[in-house]
C-alpha cells in the first residue's frame, strides 16, 4: 500500500523525496507538524521505498541542479 500511495504521489510530474514525504499520509500525524527528529525519520522510510520503485523499474531518477529527483519510469 505504501508503494501504491508513493507513486500516486509522484504522479507524471518528477518529485524529490522531500516532497514525496510531506505528500504521503502518516499513521502518526502530518509532515508538516513531525519535529525535525521525526521528519528525517519519515524522509529516510521514503527514500527506502522510492529506491525500491527505481530497483523494481517502476520509477527512475535524475539530479537536476543538484537536487535528485524521482519520476515513472518512461515518463520522459
Amino acid at each position: 500500500e505504501r508503494l501504491a500511495e508513493m507513486m500516486n504521489v509522484i504522479g507524471t510530474a518528477p518529485r524529490t523525496a522531500h516532497y514525496v514525504a510531506s505528500k504521503v499520509i502518516w499513521a502518526t500525524g502530518t509532515f508538516d507538524t513531525f519535529s525535525a527528529w521525526m521528519q528525517r525519520a519519515a524522509l529516510g522510510e521514503t527514500l527506502s521505498h522510492v529506491e525500491y520503485l527505481v530497483l523494481e523499474g517502476k520509477l527512475a531518477k535524475f539530479m537536476e541542479g543538484g537536487v535528485q529527483y524521482y519520476k515513472r519510469a518512461g515518463n520522459d
